[in-house]
């Protein structure tokens, strides 16, 4: 228990000329009664106050020097003596705090998490903008005609298939087949007139379909040309396979072994006798099939070849069969025939960029600005009388209804505008400096920062039409 006098009653050491203040501590069980203290002089230490029995000897008192006292200032309490101040107990109830990995981590983890969030949200905000084009109206006069400029679009068909014969008759065809006429006896060229015999090895005779001149041999190669021969009588005994044959016509002059013959291609074809052959009804019958086939997947398959990018009029398509053949030909002997056709379609399509730039000039007049409309595809324009001229690749028309056009604006140098912008704010300055656009709608993500991307990536544009 500590027993203390007033700051003006407390002696004064002699050597530090500092305040003291006695402890007095009792040896053992209960204070003693205290005895009334007396001033002392100033010049000694205060006397300890005595317990109970003392022990024989010198008195040896406790003293205790306190800290120098500071300057009373205005406003300020006293120091307080050690003693007095208390004791600090840190965490665990140790002497000081260790800092484990654990409680470093219960720490540190949601600071962490707090600072990726927040940069993430920084750094990946977006920006949606929802604009509407600013639309002009008009109702196209009664009777508009126009004529423009158009490109040509063509596709082809062939359909084949196969028939079988009906009619039966007499019926007799010679074999034919292309020769090579040679000339071996001199320089000079030979005229060969038509029906011609050429002479096979086995003794048939074969006629040429027309006159020929074969030229003169050039030094040592002979001179040639090309005929097409038919056999002298009909049967299939006339069909034969690569040969040689000699003029009969020659025969008996020097010239005979100069001027010679050989099969270009076999010979074949030859008939004679009673059966089916091909007739004219079936025959019909068939390739009308086959063009019907043909004439719709022409229909379709320039509806695919026209692109997107141009207008195309199918009610004005112009669809013509090229080829129409059977083989055998109608009339032939045989049991089942061939059937083909080939045809083509062509039509005009129009570029929808240069119909709405014609158009808006049209329409708009006097304000009139290239490039800066558009001309809305699900508009009520009728169209009529449409004439297309292949020769010089026009398209006229006649039109009537209502045309509503989209006013155009460079959305590149939008996107530039905006994310040069400072802030949220100045973008209002932005989209008004943009006669094309009606309305914007601004998507912020996330809200609360109202953040202009700095990436292109993070701006998205949407034309709400």
């Amino acid at each position: 228990m500590i027993f203390s006098r007033k700051p003006s009653e407390e002696p004064i050491d002699p050597q530090n000329h500092k305040r003291i203040v006695s402890d007095i501590r009792p040896a053992y069980g209960k204070l003693p009664t205290m005895a009334k203290r007396t001033a002392q002089p100033t010049t000694k230490p205060r006397e300890i106050f005595k317990r109970g029995p003392q022990p024989s000897g010198p008195k040896n008192p406790v003293i205790r020097t306190l800290p120098p006292k500071l300057p009373q200032q205005s406003g300020k309490l006293p120091p307080v003596p050690p003693h007095k101040i208390p004791k600090v107990v840190l965490p665990d109830g140790g002497p000081g705090f260790k800092l484990t990995r654990a409680k470093a981590l219960t720490f540190l983890t949601p600071v962490a998490i707090v600072i990726v969030l927040g940069g993430y949200f920084f750094w990946s905000s977006s920006l949606t903008l929802e604009i509407t084009p600013k639309k002009t109206a008009f109702e196209i006069p009664s009777d508009l005609k126009i004529e423009l400029p158009a490109e040509a679009f063509t596709a082809s068909v062939t359909k084949r298939g196969d028939g079988k014969s009906l009619e039966e008759e007499s019926f007799s065809e010679k074999a034919s087949g292309i020769l090579l006429v040679f000339n071996d006896f001199n320089s000079q060229s030979q005229i060969l007139v038509k029906n011609t015999r050429f002479e096979a090895p086995n003794g048939l005779i074969y006629r040429s379909m027309s006159r020929i001149v074969v030229p003169g041999k050039e030094g040592d190669a002979p001179g040639a040309t090309e005929v097409t021969v038919v056999a002298s009588e009909p049967g299939d005994k006339y069909n034969i396979g690569l040969t040689d044959f000699t003029i009969p016509g020659f025969e008996g002059s020097p010239r005979f072994a100069g001027f010679f013959a050989r099969s270009k291609t076999e010979l074949v074809g030859g008939k004679a006798g009673f059966g089916k052959i091909v007739g004219a009804d079936e025959a019909e019958e068939l390739l009308s099939q086959l063009e019907s086939e043909m004439t719709n997947e022409l229909q379709d398959q320039l509806s695919s070849i026209v692109p997107d990018s141009h207008i195309s009029f199918p009610e004005s398509y112009e669809p013509s069969t090229a080829v129409r053949i059977t083989d055998p030909a109608v009339g032939s002997p045989a049991d089942e025939f061939f059937a083909e056709v080939r045809g083509e379609i062509k039509t005009l399509g129009i570029d929808k960029v240069t119909f709405s730039e014609e158009l808006a000039e049209m329409l708009f007049k006097d304000q009139y600005a290239a490039g800066a409309y558009r001309l809305r595809e699900d508009d009520g324009i009728r169209v009529s009388d449409v004439r297309m001229n292949f020769d010089l690749g026009t398209v006229s028309l006649t039109m009537s209804g209502k045309a509503t056009f989209e006013w155009l604006f460079d959305q590149g140098d939008l996107q530039n505008k905006v994310l040069e912008a400072e802030n949220h704010k100045d973008l209002k300055g932005v989209f008004d400096s943009y006669p094309g656009i009606s309305r914007v709608e601004q998507t912020f993500r996330p809200a609360l920062l109202k953040k202009i991307p700095s990436s292109p990536d993070r701006l998205i544009i949407e034309i709400k039409s």
